[in-house]
């Protein structure tokens, strides 16, 4: 793939960057030819449970120099789209990072049904009792039901698969009988429409590099940017995709 006329790369981080508390093959270095290039790094996840200032922490504690700045998550964009909404009360039903960032837009958690919306992202915390909280906040059809993303899983330390943000929402939307109304993760390309407005970017300067073709590349896909496949099983020939085995291959678009 031509790098030509490329000024930001998207690098997805669950699978992609690393898999649980480990760094994945090449990923230090495909950073780093990215930024030597003078290409701008962002890493963008579907994962809402920490804040960004905790997504920074880990990539740095892995060897990989980031800050609050180079991280976006669905977390980010389920609040500012609740923000945005002219919601004010919420329930919610997540980690610390989404609860973080729903008080920093100045919106109050309640546990009360008189709120304006639920907002739910991954929490390993979930429970039966979740499940009844989140049918009993959605009793009312005009509450407005906000998801940071539908991933049903993701992979995590000794090739274990994690349950994802998905599996969760679908016991509450079986329960309430009811679809979500707003999905703020990939594969929607909400996470990348905030990055172009906020660094003035055009969707053919942006490349996705991700390990899922159903999240990572069909965002890509859908905002008419460029993609990289990360799998060793599945290969895409698609105009603007192109699939690798390992990061170590990036590199050399770079150079």
């Amino acid at each position: 793939m031509d790098s030509s006329g490329l000024r930001a790369v998207v690098f997805d981080l669950d699978g992609t960057i690393y898999i649980g508390k480990t760094l994945v093959p090449g990923a230090e270095v495909a950073v780093a030819a990215v930024r030597y290039a003078g290409i701008k790094v962002v890493f963008m996840t579907n994962a809402s449970y920490g804040s960004r200032a905790n997504v920074a922490a880990k990539l740095r504690s892995l060897g990989i120099a980031a800050d609050e700045h180079d991280v976006v998550t669905s977390a980010n964009l389920a609040t500012q789209y609740a923000k945005q909404r002219g919601h004010k009360r919420v329930n919610c039903i997540g980690g610390p990072g989404l609860k973080e960032d729903l008080i920093q837009r100045g919106l109050s958690i309640t546990e009360e049904e008189d709120a304006d919306c639920l907002v739910m992202g991954y929490t390993p915390d979930f429970s039966f009792e979740t499940i009844v909280f989140g049918i009993t906040m959605l009793r009312s059809k005009s509450k407005e039901f906000i998801c940071c993303n539908l991933d049903a899983n993701f992979p995590s330390d000794g090739g274990k698969l994690m349950p994802g943000c998905g599996a969760l929402v679908a016991s509450i939307v079986a329960g309430a009988e009811r679809c979500v109304d707003f999905v703020a993760g990939k594969p929607e390309i909400h996470m990348l429409e905030y990055y172009c407005r906020r660094e003035h970017l055009r969707p053919g300067e942006i490349l996705v590099v991700g390990d899922r073709i159903e999240s990572d590349i069909e965002m890509a896909k859908r905002h008419h940017s460029r993609g990289v496949l990360l799998s060793n099983e599945n290969a895409i020939s698609d105009d603007g995709v192109v699939t690798i085995d390992s990061l170590f291959r990036l590199v050399s678009m770079f150079q």
